[in-house]
């Protein structure tokens, strides 16, 4: 998304479909610059050089008089608005003992900042800051909090991975200072580097609120952070191969295991094999150690201790117990069948989510984009189609009427699926169309609409019923010498009249059609209500 307030929206819509979680704050800016403008002025009425250049165009013009320009410093309001910032979870340290956002007594927000951003965040409002000459001497110590190439910052490579950072405006030439701002109700305090306080006063939503805001996924109780969709089922594959490996290791160890065994203490016909369960058959003067194991160091009590600390901790955290998984059921052991079913249960509810997140929070976002360029769109942008590259101008956006309908389509599991479909029935269409392909040579009408059908849903077009209608003909006369269907004859010019008895004779040929044509050319009376069809 080339537009930086869209670009936030999606990178917290990511994270919160990612982790579970995601934080957001609405801060009213204000930003100020300096600038270089040229703008009229007219030495005959008085009129000093203004921005006002409509005030200016209509006195010149009333006087006959043309108005003069010059170039100078003014400040000019590049934004004034409330603006949505997206924050990460790797960013925002809440109260720990707080489970609601509602709730929340304090939280500390870090975010990376160069020196220009500080320093233009201090000059629009100079007097709520403080240690200003310390701020600027900090640059000396830039190569200790310098988050580049050679030392990276964890928790901040991880908020721009989910695009929580916002480096689209920064100069990556300057060296990132890290700026701590704690909120509390009615408190705010900001902290370079850990060590300098810049700014310590009230807090400016003068509501006594924080003003942060938590997304959630998979809200657990009496919890303030949510399940993401990735996480249940990342902890079930985990716990069933942590225990598919040491049920795997158990089997493996106990196969591999060496015996001494006497044969002859054997019943004639049996031979030793070391089955778990399996009945050897000896004989009644057979001695004790007839067969005997040749392993002499024997798995420690320990070992069975920590695997059964280690079941209980992973069918805590991945919910794939005995009793979810059929282990606990006497006699049989369906655990594939019962990870089987929780899988296909984790599957739906990440595809559900995700047509969510597609359908959802990307179309909100798109149709919010659309509508604000309707708005505010004021310059020709190439856009890539179909048909090829298309130029948008601002007139034909401001043409659009009605409301708006945006469908996530690119790189999205409704477009993968749309396009399956497509491919497949085209697929279908080819090699129906193709006469020299024998399995589908003589092929119903019946069939090509079947095909129509499946074409059209494919391409998501209502109604594909109602749009594949074949005409309707009535069934030819059986010839009685024959006993084969005569074609069937239409009664009707294309002019709606009757025709004549002549020319249907020629057309039906023979007695048979006359006799037929006779009986569906009688006049509707009372005594014939209906008229009579062929067959």
């Amino acid at each position: 998304v080339d537009d930086p307030f869209q670009a936030r929206l999606v990178g917290a819509l990511k994270e919160e479909f990612i982790t579970g979680n995601a934080w957001f704050r609405t801060p009213w800016i204000k930003q100020v610059e300096k600038v270089q403008q040229w703008q009229p002025y007219s030495p005959e009425l008085g009129i000093a050089p203004t921005d006002d250049q409509e005030m200016v165009m209509q006195a010149t013009k009333e006087f006959g008089l043309e108005p003069k320009w010059m170039l100078v410093d003014t400040e000019k309001t590049v934004f004034d608005a409330p603006n949505f910032q997206h924050r990460s979870i790797f960013q925002v340290l809440p109260d720990p003992k707080k489970k609601r956002v509602s709730d929340l007594g304090w939280i500390i927000d870090e975010e990376h900042m160069t020196m220009d951003q500080i320093m233009q965040m201090v000059n629009s409002e100079p007097q709520e800051f403080k240690n200003i000459e310390k701020l600027r001497k900090l640059e000396e110590a830039k190569d200790q909090v310098e988050v580049s190439g050679e030392s990276v910052d964890y928790e901040a490579a991880l908020a721009d991975i989910f695009d929580a950072e916002d480096f689209t405006n920064k100069d990556d030439t300057q060296h990132q200072f890290k700026v701590s701002t704690m909120v509390e109700k009615d408190k705010l305090v900001m902290v370079i580097n850990e060590k300098l306080t810049i700014r310590e006063g009230i807090n400016p939503n003068g509501d006594g609120k924080l003003g942060y805001g938590l997304m959630k996924d998979i809200s657990i109780p009496h919890q303030l952070f949510a399940w993401g969709e990735p996480d249940p089922i990342k902890k079930l594959e985990d716990g069933m191969s942590d225990q598919f490996n040491m049920r795997n290791d158990d089997v493996f160890y106990d196969l591999m295991r060496m015996w001494q065994v006497d044969p002859t203490a054997l019943v004639e016909g049996v031979s030793f094999i070391p089955e778990p369960g399996a009945i050897i058959e000896m004989k009644p003067n057979a001695p004790a150690n007839a067969i005997k194991q040749l392993d002499s160091k024997p798995v420690a009590a320990s070992a069975y201790r920590e695997y059964t600390e280690w079941e209980s901790v992973i069918q805590g955290t991945s919910g794939v117990t005995d009793y979810a998984t059929g282990a606990s059921e006497p006699g049989m052991n369906p655990t594939l069948g019962g990870v089987e079913k929780l899988q296909a249960a984790a599957n739906n509810r990440f595809q559900l989510k995700l047509n969510l997140f597609e359908n959802l929070g990307l179309t909100a976002i798109g149709t919010q984009y659309i509508q604000r360029n309707i708005r505010y769109y004021d310059s020709e942008t190439p856009v890539k189609t179909r048909q090829g590259k298309m130029i948008i101008k601002p007139e034909s956006i401001r043409r659009l009427q009605g409301p708006i309908r945006f469908r996530v389509t690119a790189g999205s599991t409704e477009a993968q699926n749309y396009d399956k479909d497509w491919a497949r029935w085209k697929a279908v269409a080819d090699m129906a169309g193709d006469p020299s392909n024998p399995i589908f040579a003589n092929l119903r009408p019946e069939s090509y609409d079947a095909i129509a059908k499946g074409i059209l849903d494919a391409l998501r077009v209502p109604n594909a019923e109602e749009l594949v209608v074949r005409a309707q003909t009535q069934p030819g006369s059986v010839d009685p010498t024959t006993g084969q269907p005569r074609t069937p004859v239409a009664n009707l010019n294309p002019d709606g009249s009757i025709m004549a008895q002549e020319q249907l004779e020629a057309l039906a040929g023979g007695a048979g059609g006359q006799q037929n044509v006779e009986q569906n050319t009688q006049p509707l009376s009372a005594d014939n209500p209906t008229p009579q069809t062929f067959g």
